[in-house]
């Protein structure tokens, strides 16, 4: 997913078979570089299976928020409340150039 402002920060999923169906995991997440705020990431009620193994990028970091949450969270303190949540996922500063971005998608569709 490239240049994307929010992540999961605005999904509804009442009910726990609808947080499921919108599980998010083993992705490339590019946040909008040109934004002088952190990415919404997702909020405090995403934990164990429903976000982890993702691949985070933006220069000017992401946040967990919203939904559940007492504050908000960079990854590293969100992973550090429970060793479940967001379990695999890496945060990077450094932007992938263009020509990752499309290298990833290719690779997906061969």
């Amino acid at each position: 997913m490239a240049y994307v402002s929010d992540f999961a920060g605005h999904w509804s999923a009442p009910g726990e078979e609808g947080r499921r169906a919108n599980a998010m995991f083993n992705n490339k997440v590019i946040f909008h570089q040109a934004s002088p705020t952190p990415g919404s990431y997702h909020g405090c009620s995403w934990t164990g299976e429903y976000a982890h193994d993702n691949a985070l990028y933006s220069s000017a970091g992401v946040t967990i928020a919203g939904e559940g949450c007492k504050a908000k969270y960079t990854l590293a303190e969100w992973q550090a409340l429970s060793a479940g949540n967001d379990l695999g996922s890496t945060f990077n500063a450094t932007m992938p150039s263009g020509d990752e971005i499309v290298a990833w998608g290719e690779a997906l569709l061969l």
